[in-house]
């Protein structure tokens, strides 16, 4: 199923209850709390980011709405205000309400006072969106809501206003409160805030930090692994590393890899170290496929002169993927220098949570090599 829009709400609204703590947080415990809630919030919903039906870069971009430069909607807090007003059928009393954020305690946030106003009818008058009926409102749909809104305004993007469906023009406020009489009042706050490009104080990061463990993550969000030459190589794959959300903006251009040759010299291990493991790189989670058209790769290890081993990691759960990915190995035509075929093994990805168990020195009652074992091309 899509990704409802509740559970981007219970993201922000976590957040926001973090950016407006009672004793403010130092800098450095903002960021570190900010990037805890978010993983657990990844982790929780991975399987559904990861689902065929979400579209996950819309459910980023949903956070950071910022970042939508391509289209404008046209609406301030002074028009959105008489919007809201007229899709509710406000009576006075709630109109004066929902005017307080001209000045007063909640001064310039409209969305707040949204939230006030929905929250006082639903106790009155019963009339509002019930729960189940804001569960069924999607990220995809409040995306493609808002997305008419601006495929009609001459400042969005021409890609974006090429999207209008040939005569067919869209009202702005019955598309409005289609959306708003679906919601419940915090949604609505957040669907505001959407509009209008501003979810302070929160602020979804840019980038996490996070431990190479972390392998539960979405491919919604790409890993971008960055190593210091000074740290010795059997410390590496403990080390920090950066994550970068994906765009829906980004090119295809932007994913290719780095040409090996060029990329070989960045993970070569520093001279003078003579250690030499069975050291694994994890693929990064990218919501593109990528894979080397050719492929170069050093038989031995400089130091100790032992070979090295080939590994090849897939996702089993995606058979006709992994089929496919490891046919694309298979066209390359490895061969030894004495032209013999080079084998690669293959298995699933989750070995490195088993070698990362092993390394924290958990006794494995099973072996993890023939229980991730797919096979060799």
């Amino acid at each position: 199923m899509p990704f409802p829009f509740v559970y981007v709400c219970d993201l922000l609204e976590d957040l926001r209850h973090l950016y407006n703590h009672v004793m403010p947080l130092l800098p450095k415990d903002l960021d570190q709390r900010t990037t805890e809630i978010t993983l657990r919030w990844l982790k929780r919903h991975r399987g559904l980011l990861d689902a065929t039906a979400t579209d996950d870069d819309c459910v980023i971009l949903t956070l950071q709405p910022e970042k939508r430069t391509d289209r404008i909607y046209g609406l301030d807090e002074w028009s959105l205000e008489n919007i809201i007003a007229r899709v509710l059928n406000l009576p006075k009393r709630h109109c004066q309400d929902l005017q307080r954020w001209r000045n007063g305690p909640a001064q310039g946030d409209l969305a707040s006072c949204v939230e006030r106003v929905m929250e006082n009818m639903a106790h009155v008058k019963h009339r509002l969106a019930i729960k189940a009926q804001a569960c069924a409102v999607t990220v995809e749909m409040v995306d493609e809501y808002l997305l008419r809104i601006a495929s009609q305004n001459k400042d969005s993007s021409a890609e974006v206003r090429s999207l209008t469906l040939g005569s067919m023009q869209y009202d702005t406020i019955d598309t409005l409160g289609e959306l708003y009489q679906r919601l419940a009042s915090r949604e609505a706050k957040w669907l505001t805030r959407l509009i209008l490009k501003n979810i302070s104080p929160v602020k979804f990061p840019d980038s996490l930090a996070c431990r190479s463990n972390h392998s539960f993550l979405p491919r919604c969000v790409q890993v971008r692994a960055q190593f210091s030459s000074s740290i010795p190589v059997k410390l590496r794959r403990e080390g920090p590393g950066s994550l970068k959300l994906a765009s829906s903006l980004r090119s295809v251009d932007s994913l290719l890899p780095t040409p090996p040759a060029t990329a070989l010299g960045s993970l070569s291990p520093p001279a003078g170290n003579a250690i030499c493991r069975s050291d694994i790189i994890s693929p990064g989670v990218n919501a593109t496929e990528t894979a080397f058209s050719s492929l170069v790769m050093l038989n031995r290890c400089p130091q100790t002169g032992k070979k090295y081993r080939r590994i090849a990691l897939v996702e089993s759960r995606r058979a006709n993927d992994a089929a496919e990915f490891m046919r694309r190995i298979e066209s390359l035509d490895l061969k030894t220098p004495q032209r013999e075929k080079l084998w690669v093994e293959v298995y699933d990805w989750r070995i490195l949570e088993c070698v990362g168990k092993v390394d924290q020195g958990k006794e494995l009652t099973y072996d993890p090599w023939r229980r991730c074992w797919i096979g060799a091309v």
